[in-house]
């Protein structure tokens, strides 16, 4: 499990998301961004969930008033770690859309809640949801979770280490072969049959408002908790949000379709990667934060 540390930068990422260049601006200060990160580290802004719920809401910062537990793409991380690891629940040349119907189905048919969102941004094929919308491309122009991890999977591994996560040199092979393997097929379609995916399973997609802000990836390590971003995001009167990734739900939810305590591990590293990823495809620098 992750180690608790002093809060040190995410500085892997490429995306557009930069509190820091928000600061040079002068649109929020160092204050405000050292004031986030000691709400973070108490408890103030946690609240307890059932320990058996699998991530049925994004990382997005955006204020959501339905709680759930986080992981990028809600429980398309799920997904993703199958996609990238053991895919037992894909087959041959299977698309992003189709996987996820069928792993959501089974978990939905164990009376599990799965879920996501859109917003009210997006336009086209995406649906508003970076995890979903940045999966692939093959224009090098436009942000791609997938090509991220071909070109630095080994930069991901680093991060995890860092954050106490050994990944064997087999594993971490398996992962950067299934990538490559993923975009060859044109694994990803686009973010609006992903959402279609989830409500055509029984899920919930909340459209989420406004602009990202987000200054922080928070780790969120302790089971039966997640963040409360709307009061967070309230807290802050909007100025400054966290990515959160609750670790223990998304270890819980890579359990529950495998046949194996290595299967497990694996889909859970795997969905790691993802959500490193999906960070990088959105945002230049943050602080992460361990709780």
């Amino acid at each position: 499990m992750f180690s608790t540390q002093e809060h040190t930068k995410f500085v892997i990422g490429e995306g557009s998301i930069n509190p820091y260049a928000r600061i040079a601006n002068g649109e929020i200060s160092h204050d405000q961004l050292n004031a986030l990160v000691t709400a973070l580290q108490s408890d103030e802004l946690y609240v307890d969930i059932d320990p058996e719920m699998i991530p049925n809401s994004c990382v997005d910062g955006r204020g959501d008033e339905l709680v759930g537990p986080n992981a990028a793409g809600g429980t398309f991380s799920l997904v993703m770690g199958d996609a990238l690891t053991t895919q037992s629940y894909r087959r041959p040349g299977e698309q992003a859309p189709v996987h996820a119907r069928r792993m959501f189905g089974a978990l939905a048919r164990l009376d599990k809640k799965i879920g996501g969102h859109d917003d009210t941004h997006a336009q086209g094929d995406n649906c508003g949801c970076g995890a979903d919308d940045k999966l692939d491309s093959e224009d090098p122009a436009v942000p791609s979770i997938l090509e991220y991890i071909t070109r630095r999977g080994e930069d991901i591994r680093t991060l995890l280490n860092g954050l106490n996560i050994q990944i064997s040199d087999e594993l971490h092979a398996k992962i950067m072969d299934n990538t490559q393997q993923l975009r060859d097929e044109h694994y990803a379609t686009n973010g609006a049959e992903l959402r279609q995916a989830t409500i055509d399973e029984g899920g919930r997609v909340v459209t989420l408002p406004g602009k990202h802000v987000e200054a922080v990836l928070n780790v969120q390590t302790q089971a039966g908790k997640t963040l409360d971003r709307q009061k967070l995001h309230e807290m802050f009167d909007g100025a400054l949000d966290a990515f959160n990734l609750d670790v223990p739900a998304l270890q819980y939810g890579s359990t529950l379709l495998a046949v194996s305590e290595t299967e497990a591990h694996e889909r859970f590293v795997g969905a790691l990667y993802y959500n490193v990823a999906t960070a990088a495809a959105l945002a230049s620098e943050l602080v992460v934060n361990v709780y």
